[in-house]
C-alpha cells in the first residue's frame, strides 16, 4: 500500500518516467544507438584508459571523463559504457527537466511536458542514445541549473561549492558541461536581495573549485599531450567551415537552431511576449540568465551540429511552456487539454519523422544550393 500511495502521490514524475521508458524502446526500435565520426575516438580513448595499447587523440584525453567512466562496462562489448552512461543519464535529465520546470512554473503538469519535450527534440532522437558524450555534458549543465535553483529555493549555501565542484566535472565531459557557471553568476547578480560584497564571496565560492579542477586539468593536458581548450577554440579553422561564407555559418547555426526546438517555436515567442507584458521579473531573470549559455553555440564551428544548439534546449523549453501557460488561462479546461494532446502527438511524430528522413536529406545545403550561397 506504500507503494501505491508513493505512486500516487508522485504520479506526474512516474507519468514521465513511464514516458521515458517508452521513448527509450522506440528510439532504440526505430534508429538503434548510433555510431558518429567521433565515436572511434572515444572507444580509442577507452581503450587508452584500460591501458590496452592504444593511442589516444589529444582532444579525447582533453575530455576524459566520458572514456574513463565507460571502462567499467567494456565487457558488455566496445564502447558499449558509452551507451550505458547515456542511458544512465538519459533518466537523470528526465528528472531534472521535471524538477527545474517545477520550480519555475509550480506545475507538475508542465514539468512533465517539459521533460518530453526535451527527450524527444530531434537532438537528442539522433545523438542523446549513441556512442557518444554529449549526454553527459547536457546533464552536468542541466544539474547546475537545477542546483542554482534550489540554492535560491533552500538559500543553503553548502549548496554553492558544490554546483562549482560539479560544473568543472561536467567540463571534464566536455567544456559546455560547465555551462552552468554563468547562470549561477548571472543569478547571484541580478539577485536585489544579495548585497555586492556577498555577491563576489558566493561567486567566488563557486569559483574556487570550478577553477581549480579546470585550470589544473588543462595544466596536466598539455604537459602530457600539449593540447588545451585554447587549442580547441583558437586552433585551426574545422574543415566544415573552411571556404564558407559568413552568411552560410550563419544559416547552418540558424538551421540548427531552428531544428532543436522545432514546433516549439511558436511558444517560444509567445513565451517572451507574455512575460515581457506580464512583467514577471522572477522568471525574466530564470531566462535572461540561460541565455549566455544558450549562445555558446556560437563559439563551435557549425560542423558541431545540433549538439551543440541543444544548450539551447531548456531555455526554449521554458519559454514554451510559459507561452502554454498563456493559452491555458485564455482557453477552456477541456479546449487546453484537447489542444495539448493534439500538440504533443504532432511534435513527437514531427520529431521522429525529422530524423528518419535528415540523414538523407541536408535541408541547409539545399538552400544554400538554391540561392546560389
Amino acid at each position: 500500500m506504500n507503494i501505491l500511495l508513493k505512486i500516487r502521490q508522485n504520479k506526474w514524475f512516474v507519468a514521465a518516467f513511464v514516458f521515458a521508458m517508452a521513448n527509450l524502446a522506440a528510439i532504440y526500435s526505430i534508429f538503434g544507438f548510433r555510431k558518429y565520426g567521433d565515436t572511434q575516438g572515444y572507444i580509442k580513448a577507452i581503450c587508452w584508459f584500460r591501458d590496452a595499447g592504444c593511442q589516444i587523440e589529444p582532444l579525447r584525453f582533453l575530455r576524459p571523463l566520458g572514456p574513463m567512466l565507460s571502462t567499467r562496462f567494456e565487457f558488455l562489448g566496445s564502447g558499449a559504457g558509452l551507451l550505458v552512461q547515456n542511458i544512465i543519464f538519459y533518466f537523470l535529465l528526465v528528472f531534472l527537466l521535471f524538477k527545474i520546470t517545477d520550480i519555475v512554473f509550480h506545475n507538475k503538469k508542465y514539468a512533465v511536458l517539459a521533460s518530453l519535450f526535451f527527450i524527444t527534440s530531434t537532438p537528442f532522437i539522433d545523438t542523446g542514445l549513441a556512442y557518444l558524450t554529449d549526454t553527459g555534458s547536457w546533464f552536468f549543465y542541466c544539474l547546475s541549473v537545477y542546483l542554482t535553483l534550489l540554492y535560491f529555493q533552500s538559500h543553503q549555501e553548502r549548496l554553492v561549492a558544490m554546483n562549482g565542484f560539479l560544473s568543472a566535472v561536467g567540463v571534464l565531459i566536455k567544456e559546455n558541461g560547465g555551462l552552468g557557471a554563468p547562470f549561477f553568476g548571472l543569478m547571484i547578480l541580478f539577485d536585489k536581495n544579495i548585497s555586492f560584497k556577498n555577491k563576489i564571496i558566493k561567486i567566488a565560492v563557486f569559483s574556487a573549485p570550478f577553477l581549480a579542477i579546470v585550470i589544473g586539468w588543462q595544466f596536466l593536458s598539455y604537459k602530457l599531450v600539449h593540447y588545451t581548450f585554447f587549442d580547441v577554440f583558437f586552433g585551426p579553422a574545422k574543415p566544415a567551415a573552411v571556404g564558407e561564407s559568413v552568411l552560410v555559418v550563419a544559416l547552418r547555426h540558424l538551421g540548427q537552431l531552428f531544428r532543436t526546438m522545432g514546433l516549439l517555436w511558436p511558444f517560444i515567442f509567445l513565451g517572451v511576449v507574455y512575460v515581457w507584458r506580464k512583467k514577471d521579473w522572477a522568471k525574466a531573470k530564470i531566462f535572461l540568465a540561460l541565455l549566455p549559455a544558450s549562445l555558446s553555440f556560437l563559439a563551435w564551428s557549425p560542423d558541431a551540429g545540433a549538439r551543440t544548439t541543444f544548450l539551447a534546449a531548456p531555455l526554449g523549453i521554458l519559454l514554451s511552456i510559459n507561452g502554454l501557460s498563456f493559452l491555458e488561462e485564455k482557453m477552456s479546461k477541456k479546449s487546453f487539454a484537447a489542444m495539448l494532446v493534439f500538440l504533443v502527438i504532432v511534435i513527437i511524430l514531427a520529431d521522429y519523422l525529422f530524423c528518419w528522413f535528415n540523414p538523407r536529406v541536408s535541408f541547409v545545403d539545399i538552400i544554400v544550393r538554391f540561392f546560389g550561397l
